[in-house]
């Protein structure tokens, strides 16, 4: 791929998976010269689980948008190449990242059914997950990287 050392660079340097999207799309356009085509009802989705932080499913999703369940379901996959509930863990679990990097682990555990997690159990395997690490753990690594 062409310039992708530039690529790679653009996109570690942001700060939130919606900086590093745009980053992305900034890349492409600037190398191929095309408008990035995307379907509407896609985009209006990933907008919508994005800004509400990963929160919604996708039944939330069928009643906003008139769309069927199960069209919403193949029609995320195919364009994104991952079902809506796991794009709505990553961007869950971004939001989690940013609020225990900017020190906030105690609100993050008190607010643990407002970011979609049924309960503490849920948000540690869940957290565990994605980062191989418990909460409390990587809240210690990024202390210990501070320092």
């Amino acid at each position: 791929m062409p310039h992708a050392e530039e690529l790679l660079r653009s996109i570690a340097e942001q700060a939130s998976l919606e900086d590093r999207v745009r980053a992305f799309e900034r890349y492409y356009l600037n190398h191929f010269n095309e408008a990035l085509q995307i379907n509407p009802l896609i985009n209006y989705l990933t907008e919508k689980i994005i800004s509400c932080h990963g929160t919604l499913n996708v039944n939330e999703l069928s009643r906003e948008t008139g769309y069927s369940t199960r069209y919403i379901l193949k029609a995320f996959e195919k364009h994104v190449g991952l079902p809506p509930k796991l794009f709505s863990r990553i961007i869950r679990f971004q939001h989690v990242i940013q609020l225990l990097e900017n020190n906030q682990y105690g609100q993050t555990l008190d607010h643990i059914y407002e970011l979609g997690y049924f309960d503490q159990n849920h948000f540690i395997k869940d957290f565990k997950n994605f980062s191989l690490l418990t909460p409390k753990k990587y809240v210690q690594h990024i202390a210990d990287r501070s320092y």
